[in-house]
């Protein structure tokens, strides 16, 4: 018999803030914000829940998974997968910034500024964010073993 360790909340959180964060990003492609004026505010703030909702998930995936693997591994035995992660969503952060050249929402100075996080992604900063965080998630957990 196979038992499956996946954790289902994760999942549905996860399901979860995926569709709010594409229901933002489509409400704001479309101009409906805009168009509601001050009406938009209660939809706004439910959509935005998405983010804080991904960074909660990022936070408990570490302590739950990564750091119990540091444990009884070491903080190599999570490095390297960390840093393919990291390079993951950073290319998948550069390929929105190039989308959003190409749909004309950003000049090309904007896009080479983006890739060095000087300018941000139309509708992918938290890639940037997850890509500079999961950089530094080794060293967090090496002090959490560590310290506690």
């Amino acid at each position: 018999m196979i038992v499956n360790k996946r954790l289902t909340f994760i999942d549905v959180a996860r399901t979860y803030a995926i569709f709010l964060a594409l229901l933002a990003h489509a409400l704001v492609s479309v101009g409906l914000f805009k168009d509601m004026g001050s009406d938009s505010i209660l939809i706004k703030q439910f959509t935005r829940t998405a983010t804080p909702m991904f960074v909660f998930m990022f936070g408990f995936m570490m302590e739950f998974v990564y750091a119990r693997r540091v444990l009884y591994g070491g903080v190599t035995t999570v490095s390297r997968r960390l840093f393919i992660r990291s390079f993951q969503c950073y290319f998948a952060y550069a390929l929105t910034s190039f989308s959003a050249f190409i749909g004309e929402y950003k000049s090309f100075e904007s896009f080479l500024a983006s890739l060095f996080f000087l300018a941000d992604s139309r509708f992918g900063n938290i890639l940037r964010a997850y890509s500079v965080m999961l950089i530094v998630t080794p060293l967090v957990l090496k002090l959490r073993v560590r310290f506690g």
